[in-house]
């Protein structure tokens, strides 16, 4: 049986959210570059100190849950045993995500979080540094599938069109209120795998 949240964490966890509601409301109105810690923290009707104990920097407002999602699958593709396909390690990552989603008050913003994102030049470098780290993670993987090492082409050109793949899949549902759900992944493999059909046969050449 869980443990019952103490007072003092069911106020941090409010306090929180209230931090995270007002962040996204003002980046919505005002866009990121626009938007001030001081401003969110009025918003939230807190101290500007009190921002920074709940998150490093307002960027992390938008990141934060990504950013859990993507280390969770860089973890299980870099630990992956020999014989687990880095496809399906994927794939079940994403079977997973669908049935055990994020808190419900990210849940309900979570299409602002990504248009925000996508649409935020200001993020970009950001976001891209966050993409590069799955790029390396499916690189191992591949690697380790194709008994190579992790720089060889075959490797990164393989993670290269995952993870692009995946990006744009993700750009174009995401910040439209269109969510991942069984059906999308299964779309969305049978698109890759056509896909990596034509990338071998070129690769074989």
């Amino acid at each position: 049986m869980a443990d019952t949240p103490t007072h003092r964490e069911q106020q941090k966890a409010e306090t929180k959210q209230m931090i995270y509601t007002a962040g996204i409301k003002l980046f919505s109105e005002r866009g990121y570059s626009r938007t001030t810690v001081s401003s969110i923290a009025r918003g939230a009707r807190i101290a500007p100190r009190t921002f920074f104990t709940y998150y490093a920097s307002k960027k992390d407002i938008l990141f934060e849950v990504p950013r859990h999602y993507c280390d969770q699958l860089i973890v299980q593709l870099t630990t992956k045993s020999a014989e687990q396909p880095t496809i399906e390690v994927f794939r079940a990552f994403l079977y997973s995500v669908t049935v055990t989603p994020p808190p419900e008050y990210y849940s309900n913003t979570d299409s602002q979080v990504y248009a925000i994102i996508f649409h935020s030049p200001d993020l970009q470098e950001y976001a891209g540094a966050i993409k590069q780290r799955l790029i390396d993670a499916f690189s191992y993987g591949f690697a380790q599938d194709m008994n190579c090492e992790i720089d060889d082409f075959a490797a990164k050109v393989s993670a290269e069109t995952v993870v692009n793949s995946f990006w744009s899949a993700g750009a174009t549902l995401l910040p439209y209120d269109r969510h991942f759900n069984d059906t999308s992944i299964d779309a969305y493999f049978a698109g890759l795998s056509a896909v990596f059909e034509r990338l071998q046969r070129q690769l074989s050449l």
